[in-house]
């Protein structure tokens, strides 16, 4: 024979169903912090991946522009060149070839500092400048005129390379500063979100020491009532 079963209340009616909210409640909102969590870490792979693309590419064409207007100075060295125009044709061909592979870089260069529109302007004042002087030292050369070459050199072209070098640095120095911040941002993004979600999935934990605070003390206020019952009752 079967046991038979034992009927059902209106109070374990109340509390089948209150566990079974509490079930789906549980059930959404593991459900909702999971796709928050995958909608999260997408957002954070999406911004630090456009972080890098918004700095190593410019840096890395700084780095280079550095090493190319470097070499194109140092082609200008009056110790490539002769006295005779006929002497100089291969000199002037790598101290043309030089300057041109510059002002190419300093092109992608300057591209890549678009959200920086004064560095970008002094950046290629600064390249312009030492390609005009460039220019014309090339055609005091190209004329064999060694000595006037060697003058300009040392008292046009030398300032406006070290002007140069102040722009690119300072260019860099840009870059680096406004990736700083942005990541410095990302990063608080971050947290915030992560403390979102971490509290999202723990509130089951936070509602259960709730209840345990709450039962503790509703014991300890029934204790006392006892005792204070117990005491007016005794002679």
């Amino acid at each position: 024979m079967s046991k038979p079963s034992l009927p059902e209340t209106p109070d374990s009616l109340i509390a089948l169903r209150r566990m079974k909210l509490l079930i789906v409640l549980l059930i959404i909102t593991n459900l909702g912090t999971g796709i928050y969590g995958a909608y999260l870490l997408r957002d954070v792979d999406r911004r630090y991946s456009e972080l890098i693309d918004k700095s190593v590419p410019p840096l890395n064409d700084l780095r280079e522009l550095l090493a190319d207007v470097t070499g194109a100075m140092l082609a200008t060295n009056p110790a490539h060149f002769g006295t005779a125009p006929a002497d100089n044709a291969a000199p002037l061909r790598r101290l043309r070839t030089a300057v041109a592979t510059e002002q190419e870089f300093r092109a992608g260069a300057l591209a890549g500092l678009a959200p920086q529109p004064a560095t970008r302007d002094a950046l290629q004042a600064a390249g312009a400048a030492f390609d005009q002087t460039a220019g014309e030292l090339a055609a005091l050369y190209a004329a064999g005129d060694k000595a006037a070459a060697a003058t300009r050199r040392d008292q046009q072209l030398r300032p406006a390379f070290d002007a140069y070098l102040a722009a690119i640095a300072k260019a860099a120095d840009g870059v680096e500063t406004r990736s700083l911040a942005l990541s410095r941002d990302y990063t608080a993004d971050t947290r915030r979100f992560s403390t979102i979600v971490l509290g999202a999935a723990s509130w089951p934990v936070f509602a259960l020491l709730g209840l345990v605070v709450f039962v503790v003390a509703l014991l300890l206020v029934l204790v006392f009532v006892f005792r204070g019952h117990e005491s007016a009752d005794s002679p």
